[in-house]
């Protein structure tokens, strides 16, 4: 297991999205800002703390949940400081629209709103995912935009189904991947996995 998988490990799970701006500048590439997060940090406070503090090309929105139930959403661009919010979550905007044909396009504003809605609402995994399927978040393909994948939704419910069975208690016939205590948080550590998937699926 490398020094990712350890930190997931430890309850830390990252995602991003699109940040929703063309701005475009000197920094790091997202995927590596991703896995020196996983890689030197154990929660979501020290994930803010070194989001802050590195430099990025891009503007990305990166939302971040521990084992301990903190979490945050942190807005970074290359042309202004990161800021952390107590999203929970995150679409292709950063508080405010600042492409308008871009948000406009891809639904960015009713994709949150709605997903704010399940969040407020109790909503599980599962309905997190069913919801993806469902317009604001799924529409028709458009030139030039891209769709989720079937097969990449199946598997996001596949999750959201065994989170469910591992939460209750339950285990699928052949699975003997918990074996210690520390293994005994995965439940939840793949719900915050499974809610991530699914929000980034349009992003």
């Amino acid at each position: 297991m490398g020094p990712a998988g350890r930190s997931q490990r430890r309850g830390l799970a990252v995602s991003l999205t699109f940040g929703g701006r063309p701005q475009a500048g000197e920094g790091f590439g997202i995927p590596l800002v991703i896995r020196y997060v996983l890689q030197t940090c154990a929660n979501a406070e020290e994930a803010v703390r070194a989001l802050r503090r590195i430099p990025v090309h891009m503007s990305y929105n990166v939302p971040e949940l521990d084992r301990d139930g903190s979490r945050s959403t942190v807005y970074l661009a290359p042309d202004r400081p990161a800021h952390a919010t107590s999203r929970s979550v995150a679409t292709s905007y950063q508080g405010k629209v600042e492409w308008a044909p871009y948000a406009a396009a891809i639904r960015t504003v009713e994709r949150q709103e709605r997903l704010e809605e399940l969040l407020a609402a109790g909503a599980d995994a599962g309905s997190v995912v069913a919801a993806c399927l469902r317009p604001p978040h799924r529409s028709p393909a458009r030139p030039g935009l891209a769709s989720p994948r079937q097969a990449d939704l199946d598997r996001a419910a596949g999750l959201a189904r065994l989170e469910g069975r591992l939460r209750g208690g339950g285990r699928p016939a052949g699975d003997r991947a918990v074996r210690d205590p520390e293994d005994a948080a995965v439940p939840r550590a793949g719900q915050a996995a499974v809610g991530q998937f699914a929000v980034g699926q349009r992003t």
